[in-house]
């Protein structure tokens, strides 16, 4: 049956893109002839107007920053951000800021250039991203820690330790404590008065104890770790531009009419997952783009997992575009 276009878009157009990208999205390019095949279709059915708004499944990230006057290694404060998963975090440029003057804050950006935090002014200190954590997304592995005692040169394994924390985590010794019943034997038993030394992770969460806090020293280190396999998808995030029939409207409506890639995101997930484009978000940074600055209440389309997670995002929620996704696996690693 006959049907109009989006303005701008041309059978012409259509054509040249089925040639372009047969062999990826061959079956979009067949128009669908009625609103059953529309419902048989993978694209989220939505309402006329933002579809489904959820939002559930964006990460939680505890972005952990430095600063410059402070040292790299040691955090000076955290920023937790909603975000798809897999996310990336990074400073870039600064911005007014009225508490900073005239050199404004250092900005704190997701891969897509959207402002998602702020770290310190931007006077004479510089900030990074020292680590990305989220207890819902980031993989938990399992770490089997060797203590070692003695001296700077002359260090000796002293027994092993198993510790299950997120993906990436790093282990040192900090410092001393009493609270503990081995802090307080070595008080008592041994006239430490420090007590024992402690390891921690990254962030400072006590994971275990060494020896006495006197004239030996103690050193953690990684012996191995075992991690859910890890695996690379490349999501082709397609745009879907509705045309309508002249006679029934929108019960005709055919998602077949103008297709583009959006884009396409490579996300690191676990094995055999599968992604599917499910409602819509205002949680995420480009939901709340879509909201704030182009005026769609419901924010921006979201791909989630199979564990229902959020992992990349598509067009803003308007009544004219829908989207869908076709996945290419890739290898899968057990690396670190």
């Amino acid at each position: 049956s006959p049907f109009t276009v989006r303005p701008g878009s041309t059978m012409a157009s259509i054509s040249s893109f089925c040639l372009a990208f047969a062999s990826l999205v061959a079956a979009d390019c067949e128009a669908p002839s009625s609103s059953k095949a529309l419902l048989q279709s993978k694209v989220h059915v939505e309402d006329s107007e933002h579809g489904t708004v959820d939002k559930s499944g964006a990460c939680d990230y505890d972005v952990y920053i430095g600063r410059s006057d402070w040292g790299w290694d040691k955090h000076w404060a955290k920023r937790i951000v909603p975000a798809p998963k897999g996310e990336t975090f990074h400073f870039d440029g600064c911005r007014e800021d009225a508490g900073c003057g005239s050199g404004g804050i250092h900005v704190l950006r997701d891969s897509n250039g959207n402002e998602v935090g702020t770290g310190t002014c931007c006077s004479g200190l510089t900030n990074k991203v020292l680590r990305v954590i989220s207890n819902a997304c980031t993989d938990k592995c399992l770490y089997t820690l060797d203590i070692y005692r003695g001296g700077p040169n002359n260090f000796a394994k002293w027994f092993q330790k198993n510790s299950t924390k997120p993906r990436g985590e790093t282990f040192a010794f900090t410092g001393c404590i009493t609270d503990t019943g081995n802090g307080q034997k070595c008080v008592t038993d041994y006239n430490v008065a420090d007590g024992i030394r402690y390891y921690t992770d990254f962030i400072g969460n006590r994971i275990g104890t060494g020896s006495c806090c006197d004239s030996e020293t103690d050193k953690v280190e990684i012996a191995e770790v075992s991690c859910p396999k890890s695996c690379s998808y490349t999501l082709h995030i397609i745009s879907k531009y509705a045309g309508y029939t002249s006679v029934t409207g929108l019960e005709e409506m055919d998602l077949g009419s103008s297709n583009t890639i959006s884009g396409s995101k490579v996300v690191e997930d676990a094995e055999n997952e599968e992604f599917t484009v499910d409602g819509c978000s205002t949680t995420v940074p480009q939901g709340k783009v879509c909201k704030d600055k182009h005026g769609v209440s419901g924010g921006v389309r979201v791909i989630k997992n199979k564990k229902g997670q959020i992992v990349a995002t598509g067009d803003c929620c308007a009544s004219d575009a829908r989207n869908d996704v076709k996945q290419v696996n890739g290898a899968c690693t057990t690396s670190r």
